[in-house]
């Protein structure tokens, strides 16, 4: 059951065998059109996410229906469940609450190298670089990764695609954090409403999870050893 407080992150090693689901024609047709050596991820990233889904709500998880945003981002026809996922090399993670937008990401820390310089200069706000530019100089590539993360996380939350500019957004330095609010200048309200927290994982992976409606609490739970017999 999906209580109104609680947020649910899935952790799922992407090395496993696809449940049991039958995707819709559509959905498979889109899957085959890419590449094909990424074709079983595709297929077991997609039954997996109608897998959990359907669990909560009761439901075959091949009859969901699925609609998206006019950035992309994927929702449930007819229902107040949100969800949201990310993946990175061999795990991803699925974000699952009701009644409340959600956003995550999930990328290696490593990930820039010597990079961090362009992407801090195309995605961080003005206070961020000058927060970066104080760090120690082995710091700085994960520290601005990190930066990146939690955008990618409040975007994704937000939905609407890359409406809201990475610069304008300003979400914190600190090398961990919990919940903590947005500024978002993009944004009227500048970010009100939104939290964000990073979530634990281990090296070199790093992710994070935003949320609107105020205060939650977050469940973890692993695929599929969790789901054996019920998903609450």
């Amino acid at each position: 059951m999906l209580a109104p407080d609680v947020i649910y992150v899935w952790t799922v090693p992407l090395d496993g065998t696809s449940p049991p689901v039958v995707l819709p024609s559509g959905e498979l047709a889109r899957i085959e059109a890419g590449d094909p050596s990424l074709w079983r991820r595709r297929h077991f990233v997609r039954a997996v996410m109608r897998t959990l889904i359907g669990q909560y709500l009761d439901r075959d998880p091949a009859a969901l229906c699925f609609l998206s945003d006019d950035g992309g981002k994927p929702r449930l026809a007819g229902n107040e469940l949100a969800f949201n996922l990310s993946h990175s090399d061999d795990l991803m993670l699925i974000a699952i609450a009701i009644g409340r937008a959600v956003g995550v990401d999930v990328d290696r820390l490593d990930r820039l190298g010597d990079d961090w310089r362009g992407v801090s200069r195309s995605a961080c706000a003005v206070e961020e670089e000058d927060a970066l530019a104080m760090l120690p100089p082995g710091e700085r590539s994960q520290a601005t990764m990190r930066l990146w993360i939690r955008k990618e996380a409040y975007t994704k939350a937000r939905g609407g695609g890359f409406a809201h500019r990475f610069p304008g957004v300003t979400v914190g330095l600190a090398t961990r954090q919990t919940a903590s609010s947005v500024d978002d200048k993009n944004d009227d309200v500048r970010g009100a409403g939104w939290s964000l927290v990073d979530l634990p994982m281990a090296w070199p992976m790093a992710a994070a999870l935003a949320f609107a409606g105020g205060h939650a609490s977050i469940t973890h739970r692993r695929y599929p050893q969790d789901a054996i017999g019920g998903v609450a």
